[in-house]
């Protein structure tokens, strides 16, 4: 990574942690009741998949319609129509390439962290690629760190949790910090 980069980086989490509303003053005022139903089911979905290492799909598939719903009218009031298609883009990608991981390790990825990657991808996708990036990857980050806290706990056993609240917490890492992450 060049030096110049690293610095921006450096510079815009200094800014963050002088003052967090940065990046709410970054968000989008169309996005406001995306983000409070987003935040809403990552609450419910985090308890659920923690305390019943599931993820229902009668909470996803109507979290995916809602959600959706939510993002076209973000899309309308803010009169950015690519913005919709490059959701439904991140969404679908993202639920390819783990339905691929779960095909390949289904005992180390289950159906329903598959569906809500596409949940994940969809709300990220809406406010950029980059945004995207940095969460799919501080989703994998987050998840790495609880695996190796895991192992250090229980002596080397291979680790077994629920990673939903990972990708939770990733994206929304990718949506609020990705803008300043060099994005």
């Amino acid at each position: 990574m060049p030096a110049h980069a690293l610095l921006r980086i450096v510079q815009q989490s200094a800014a963050i942690a002088v003052d967090p509303t940065v990046t709410i003053k970054a968000i989008p005022v169309a996005a406001m009741p995306l983000l409070a139903a987003f935040g809403i089911y990552s609450v419910w979905l985090s308890i659920v998949d923690v305390r019943y290492r599931l993820l229902p799909n009668r909470i996803l598939r109507p979290a995916l319609v809602i959600i959706e719903m939510f993002i076209l009218f973000a899309s309308a009031a803010a009169g950015d129509w690519w913005a919709l298609l490059r959701s439904l883009g991140g969404g679908a990608a993202l639920f390819v390439v783990f339905l691929g991981f779960a095909l390949l390790r289904p005992a180390d990825l289950g159906g329903g962290d598959v569906k809500l990657v596409a949940l994940t991808g969809v709300v990220s996708g809406w406010f950029g690629w980059w945004q995207l990036v940095v969460g799919i990857m501080s989703a994998a980050f987050i998840g790495a760190a609880i695996a190796i806290t895991i192992m250090v706990l229980h002596r080397g056993r291979a680790p077994t949790f629920a990673f939903g609240p990972a990708l939770l917490a990733g994206t929304w890492v990718g949506i609020l910090a990705g803008p300043f992450l060099g994005g």
